[in-house]
């Protein structure tokens, strides 16, 4: 399937690269306002063609798939524009800057009887069905520790006085939209929907979130949710039953995670050890031979975007998108 891509972000290069050991895959199009900037990552990524306008790509017949990974405010347009032009899209977490974009993005996608899919890369990790495995048999959990908390790269940037994209509101950009997405998708995804959260935030200069935390109340358990973008964890993640816990240390990856009895046994929970983003593609691929495939995925992503809208209100976190 011959993709077109959005954005020269780190990410980008990296999903490129894990997505070509799926040989249904075939990057053929690099969108980027900078004709310069696209062609030297064209060049260094081995894709032919470099448009600098979103119509261009849009025009373009033998595109069949868009690869979206601009900033999260202008996901919703670039979606939809791609989507209404009859190509699938395959959106970069955080899919959209609230849940009122997520569903215009779905809607259209009906509407065109079009694959749309939020490329969480947690959402197809083989190793998530083998933690929910693990549950299940464990019993009721009672309680749960998610916390994805790293140092961004951009940071030090930030704290010399520029203004990095990554650290900048007003794109839709913040700890909770990042880092945040992760943790609150292995909630979502793990437990589904709370009854009820209640969150508090640490905000920088220019009003971004740079830590937060909520808890997370379920009729028989309660869960702590953990995110930052200026600063480091590695304690890692945990679930606790009556007779277990549950230690991950990679939530993201959902890796080296390992079970501990109330009687000292330990296990370890198999690592497939798969590339990042080939999962994900493998699996949007078939999404798009059978669309029916995509519809748990996006009531999940819907379920997620719902949690982040209401963490954001109670911190105060406003977007421009949100006025909209």
């Amino acid at each position: 399937m011959k993709f077109g891509i959005i954005g020269t972000g780190e990410i980008t290069e990296k999903f490129i690269k894990n997505a070509r050991l799926n040989p249904g895959f075939e990057p053929a199009v690099l969108m980027s306002r900078s004709m310069q900037k696209g062609t030297e990552f064209a060049e260094r990524c081995g894709i032919p063609k470099v448009y600098t306008s979103l119509e261009e790509l849009a025009a373009d017949d033998e595109i069949e798939a868009v690869y979206v990974a601009s900033p999260n405010y202008a996901h919703m347009e670039q979606s939809i524009m791609m989507l209404n032009a009859g190509k699938h899209v395959f959106c970069e977490k955080a899919v959209a800057s609230n849940s009122r974009e997520l569903q215009a993005m779905l809607d259209a996608a009906e509407k065109n009887g079009k694959v749309f899919l939020e490329a969480m890369r947690i959402a197809f990790n083989p190793n998530l069905a083998a933690l929910k495995a693990k549950i299940a048999e464990l019993g009721q959990p009672r309680n749960a520790l998610l916390s994805v908390c790293k140092y961004s790269s951009r940071y030090d940037a930030f704290k010399d006085g520029l203004n990095p994209n990554a650290f900048n509101p007003e794109l839709s950009n913040g700890a909770v939209m990042d880092m945040g997405s992760y943790s609150a998708f292995m909630l979502v995804a793990l437990f589904g929907e709370p009854e009820r959260i209640m969150c508090t935030d640490v905000k920088l200069s220019n009003g971004f979130d740079g830590f937060g935390a909520f808890l997370a109340v379920y009729p028989e358990m309660a869960a702590e949710v953990l995110y930052s973008k200026v600063c480091v964890s590695r304690a890692g993640s945990e679930i606790m039953f009556d007779n277990a816990s549950i230690r991950i240390s990679n939530l993201p990856g959902i890796e080296g995670v390992e079970i501990i009895y109330r009687d000292g046994r330990k296990e370890q929970l198999y690592n497939a050890g798969l590339p990042e983003y080939m999962a994900e593609t493998a699996e949007f691929l078939r999404c798009c031979e059978e669309p029916e495939r995509a519809r748990p995925y996006n009531e999940q992503s819907l379920a997620l975007m719902r949690v982040l809208d209401e963490v954001r209100r109670q911190n105060g976190v406003v977007f421009p998108a949100d006025a909209e």
